[in-house]
């Protein structure tokens, strides 16, 4: 599939520049000599073009948070990130019960093998580092696991 994106403005060597581009196989080119005939051209009219933003700590979103969401609400996260520009993001699990934050961490991996913008897991927490404690070690009157990975 070769598509071809012409009168736009493209994010390229740290600044805006006026410029075609196309997309063959779902990766960017400049060489527009590469492919005789495009499967479409769509003429963005000035539009400015931006590679996708990357987020590497994000709790969630919809008022869902990774730390408790279902499989179904990790997967409207996910595509809320989707629809707003987002290419990838790192699902962020902070401290909690032990036993919550391994069923978590599996369920985000399982949600990841569908939801490519999942690139990874954020751990955040002491369970890092016991010396730095970022977040207390007890919650709520109730002791909180180290996870030693």
């Amino acid at each position: 599939m070769s598509l071809k994106f012409i009168n736009c403005f493209v994010y390229k060597n740290k600044k805006l520049v006026k410029t075609d581009f196309a997309v063959i196989d779902g990766k960017f080119s400049f060489n527009l000599k590469k492919i005789k005939k495009y499967n479409q051209v769509f003429d963005l009219k000035g539009a400015r073009v931006y590679p996708g933003l990357c987020d590497i700590h994000t709790h969630g979103a919809l008022g869902f948070d990774f730390n408790v969401a279902s499989e179904k609400e990790m997967n409207d996260i996910c595509e809320f990130y989707k629809d707003h520009g987002c290419t990838y993001l790192l699902a962020t699990i902070m401290t909690d019960d032990e036993n919550q934050m391994k069923k978590q961490l599996s369920l985000v991996a399982k949600v990841a093998k569908s939801q490519k913008i999942i690139k990874g897991i954020h751990l955040e927490g002491p369970f890092l580092s016991k010396e730095y404690k970022i977040h207390p070690l007890n919650r709520n009157g109730k002791e909180i696991a180290l996870l030693i990975l």
